[in-house]
């Protein structure tokens, strides 16, 4: 337990399972099971970007916590695509809230406080019912959230239409060090060549959602460098 500890600069995402009540016991398990292994695939992107594991709330709610804000839109598309991969039915929703942390609590998430925690969920509680990514940035003015709004929103309009296969793809192509359409193609169970694997790329959206991150993570990146 780290109780006190503080961040200048967070990316807290909350989310909640689409239509939960409408899963049996063992398709939400497998929901947050998905979920589970997505963040386990952000954690090795770089030392200290899962500051905290995925905390379960509210029956059908969840958070976790990252140390760096700009991977914080493809953490969350990731977690979509391992989420397709299962089923096409899973579907959650993710609103990232970036700014200060101010009371950290590892084993409570809920018990902690902030800008970006606040803001997060009230993002969350705001989104309107067709939505499922959303961003909100506690520390820059309105007219600057524009373009990060937009590119999420665009992001969510292309994958929430991906197929399972596609979602089987994505969780591999999308990675900051993506593998080989090759390696991807040998990764699936069971394995496709890799003129399957540009399909299915091409067919999700994959370039054009590739260059929607790098837009994003380098706009974050400025804002970083100009604190």
């Amino acid at each position: 337990m780290i109780v006190n500890q503080t961040l200048s600069y967070a990316a807290v995402i909350t989310g909640d399972i689409v239509k939960s009540t409408r899963l049996s016991q063992a398709s939400l398990d497998s929901v947050y099971a998905g979920i589970h292994d997505a963040t386990e695939s952000v954690r090795a992107w770089a030392p200290g970007l899962i500051v905290s594991d995925v905390n379960r709330f509210r029956g059908d709610g969840w958070q976790v916590l990252l140390g760096s804000p700009r991977f914080s839109l493809r953490a969350c598309l990731i977690i979509r695509a391992h989420l397709k991969a299962r089923s096409r039915d899973f579907e959650t929703r993710a609103a990232v809230g970036i700014g200060a942390i101010s009371h950290l609590r590892l084993d409570d998430l809920a018990a902690s406080a902030g800008a970006a925690f606040r803001e997060s969920g009230r993002l969350l509680e705001e989104m309107k019912a067709s939505t499922r990514l959303a961003i909100r940035l506690t520390d820059v003015p309105h007219a600057e959230q524009t373009l990060p709004s937009i590119v999420f929103a665009l992001c969510d309009e292309i994958s929430h239409r991906w197929t399972q296969k596609q979602g089987e793809v994505m969780q591999y192509s999308l990675l900051p060090e993506p593998l080989t359409q090759e390696s991807i193609g040998r990764a699936l169970s069971p394995p496709v060549k890799q003129q399957t694997v540009a399909n299915h790329i091409l067919a999700g959206g994959g370039s054009a959602i590739e260059r929607a991150i790098e837009s994003f993570e380098n706009w974050v990146d400025s804002q970083e460098s100009s604190r």
